[in-house]
């Protein structure tokens, strides 16, 4: 859509809804706008489309072109919102790496599959997770559910537990649904699960 808005009067004078943004259709219509104008044209405010600006120029060479303030800040934030979501993608790269292969070792423990040989995990959370996973399946592996019962209230309060970011969340789960759990050899199938 090609809109004429007159200087003066701050009034829309004429307009068009033209069948492309091919220099010629431009060209055309800016003919027929000057021709149909009772005014000189100034200005011509224009998105950043290329073939848009030649046709114009074509008709107005020496009119001062602006480029549209609504189409510059869509631009920007278009740009950026696309820069800012590669940065993300590969900052968080890493840790999704991360995170499959120690879901993917987890899985196969549960299942009791070889696990693959661990690379060094660069991120210190990933870390932290891996190692409290691997303390909780030591822990739960006994059968003896006394020793798995001080075991695991001895690691509620460890450091290995606190340092980890999922913690807080971790125990505030375990005082809500198993702190009053009567401890057996049968439940600890279901704390088991529960954990």
């Amino acid at each position: 859509m090609l809109i004429a808005h007159g200087s003066i009067e701050m009034k829309p004078l004429a307009g068009a809804v033209v069948k492309s943004e091919s220099e010629e259709d431009v060209a055309y219509f800016s003919q027929v706008l000057k021709e149909w104008l009772p005014y000189q044209v100034k200005n011509i405010t224009l998105d950043f489309s290329k073939r848009i600006e030649a046709g114009v120029k074509v008709v107005f060479p020496d009119v001062e072109i602006q480029k549209c303030v609504f189409h510059a800040t869509h631009l920007l934030n278009r740009g950026l919102l696309k820069e800012l979501t590669r940065i993300k993608n590969e900052k968080f790269q890493v840790y999704t790496n991360e995170w499959s292969l120690i879901r993917a070792n987890s899985l196969k423990m549960e299942e009791g599959k070889k696990l693959e040989k661990l690379r060094q995990l660069n991120i210190e959370d990933v870390k932290d997770a891996w190692q409290v996973y691997t303390k909780l399946c030591v822990i739960f592996s006994s059968k003896n559910f006394r020793k798995v019962k001080i075991d695991f209230e001895r690691f509620i309060k460890s450091t290995l537990l606190k340092k980890w970011k999922g913690a807080e969340l971790f125990i505030e789960k375990y005082n809500k649904n198993l702190s009053k759990f009567n401890w057996s050899q049968k439940g600890i199938k279901y704390i088991r699960e529960k954990v």
